[in-house]
């Protein structure tokens, strides 16, 4: 994306100035790259945005096409920082220990908050290497449930192609000496008409 020494942006001849500046500002990809370039600059100087725009575009581009390796590397790194993180403030926290309890109980509780980040990340690339199963469903409890299943649920086969899981465990239809022959009771209880 062009722009010129006026911040106006020339990328788009049909549309205005004006028109493409807003498209910029309300952009997914400018304003996180804005963002970037914000945090990063104490550390790298400040980049180029054209430059940052283009790579920021890329990386976008290759998950919309389905390659995740960005993506997992990305996660792998920032799990590896985490477990930086919070081993350091483990350490602070037991050099404060014995002496200052709320120093080691702030320095405890940051390094706690990284670690579950930590696990919290690791879920998530595990979820994207070895998704779950996932069957859509719907609760509804106002008195009874009801549970609708989009999709197929596989069965489980046992030998001889019987599904010894759901196996029918009502009670046989053999007949004991108590069963009874059933009277209609309108006689007696029910409605004179």
């Amino acid at each position: 994306m062009n722009t010129d020494k006026k911040n106006e942006l020339t990328l788009n001849p049909d549309k205005s100035a004006e028109c493409q500046q807003a498209e910029f500002a309300q952009s997914n990809i400018a304003t996180n790259t804005q963002t970037i370039r914000a945090f990063a600059a104490p550390t790298n100087g400040l980049v180029d945005i054209t430059e940052s725009i283009a790579i920021m575009t890329e990386k976008v581009r290759a998950v919309n096409d389905g390659d995740l390796c960005g993506v997992e590397s990305m996660l792998t790194a920032q799990a590896t920082s985490l477990n930086v993180i919070f081993n350091e403030l483990a350490r602070r926290a037991s050099l404060n220990m014995g002496e200052y309890a709320d120093a080691t109980d702030t320095y405890m509780r940051l390094a706690l908050k990284a670690q579950m980040q930590c696990k919290a990340t690791l879920e998530t690339l595990l979820e994207m290497k070895c998704p779950r199963p996932f069957v859509r469903q719907t609760n509804i409890s106002n008195g009874h449930q009801q549970v609708n299943n989009y999709g197929e649920i596989p069965t489980i086969k046992q030998s001889g192609g019987v599904n010894e899981l759901c196996q029918d465990i009502r009670a046989s239809g053999i007949k004991s000496k108590d069963d009874s022959v059933m009277e209609a009771l309108g006689e007696v209880y029910g409605r004179k008409d």
